[in-house]
């Protein structure tokens, strides 16, 4: 138990919390960080979603052939 006592130190959350709000895991970047992923997945689930909706293939049929070949 000493052990713990010795690594969880006041000086070892300091130096968390300083990484923290002064390191890469700001706020502002943390922010930037979120709305692009978001825009990411937007982008693709939108060419995802007009993919599946296109008119050249419907799925239903492609699927319903290829249960009759399997």
């Amino acid at each position: 138990m000493k052990e713990r006592e010795k690594i969880l130190t006041k000086e070892n959350f300091e130096e968390i919390k300083l990484e923290v709000q002064e390191g890469r895991l700001t706020m502002d970047r943390l922010k930037f960080f979120l709305i692009a992923a978001f825009l990411y997945s937007i982008v693709f689930v939108g060419i995802g979603y007009a993919v599946a909706h296109a008119n050249t293939v419907r799925m239903g049929q492609f699927i319903s052939r290829l249960a009759y070949y399997l």
